[in-house]
């Protein structure tokens, strides 16, 4: 039978939670401080007896995350992840104002994945390692500001038989309808094992449809069947489907 874990851990001063699959090998590490960014995380290759490699590598620092929190492990973007043009959108006849990027003029993966979330439990057994983490929007003064919306954000992860799942719920507190979007931002390695290259490499994705970007990979709004070197449903070799992604 597999033994889980939940352990405490530091990450550059911040507490930090190790969610462990003996049996395996595989781990996970959260920062609950830090967006709730699961910062590393390291499993067997799939069919495989082989040892753990890391999916998401380990960080040497706060600095790899970056000020905006979304530049190395799993940020979570909410309440809007892509871009948002010149930071305001209106909904409903309210207009609400994001802080922009000063390099592009745009908002860019939402408010949450710098801020500090709350740690509801932390807890192992026969189901796994799990961790239960969220984020009460309307608390939060520089959210507010920015987004007038009240809402109780939950992602709970749970590592079992080497899988790192994460469950997602959004409460809506207020009697009134909620505008919201949420995305994964995972920073994989392009090879995962020693030895390995980008050339090497291939990516599947299940999606059968896309966001239609402009050329600041804004969103327009509209939604096209993937096509071409979008067209993931297949493993396809990274370097000849993928352009460089722009911040």
């Amino acid at each position: 039978m597999a033994e889980y874990s939940v352990e405490r851990s530091d990450f550059a001063g911040y507490d930090a939670y190790v969610l462990g699959d003996g049996g395996t090998g595989a781990a996970a590490q959260v920062v609950p401080a830090l967006g709730a960014n699961c910062i590393a995380f390291r499993a067997p290759p799939v069919g495989t007896a082989g040892p753990p490699v890391d999916l998401l590598p380990p960080l040497s620092g706060v600095d790899d995350i970056g000020p905006t929190g979304y530049l190395s492990g799993n940020p979570i973007l909410f309440p809007f992840p892509s871009r948002m043009r010149q930071g305001r959108f209106t909904f409903e006849g309210q207009t609400n104002q994001f802080d922009v990027d000063p390099d592009n003029g745009h908002h860019i993966h939402g408010l949450v994945a710098t801020q500090p979330w709350a740690v509801e439990y932390a807890e192992s057994g026969s189901a796994g390692a799990v961790l239960r983490t969220s984020l009460d929007l309307d608390a939060n003064a520089d959210i507010r500001r920015q987004y007038d919306y009240a809402c109780r954000l939950t992602v709970t992860f749970t590592l079992h038989d080497a899988t790192l799942t994460l469950h997602s719920e959004v409460c809506n507190t207020r009697d009134r309808t909620l505008p919201m979007g949420l995305g994964f931002h995972p920073w994989f390695p392009a090879a995962f094992a020693a030895g390995g290259s980008r050339d090497q490499a291939e990516v599947q994705v299940p999606g059968r449809r896309i966001w239609q970007l402009t050329d600041e990979l804004l969103p327009t709004g509209g939604i096209r069947p993937v096509q071409g070197r979008l067209d993931l449903r297949q493993p396809r070799a990274l370097v000849a489907r993928l352009r460089p992604h722009l911040y």
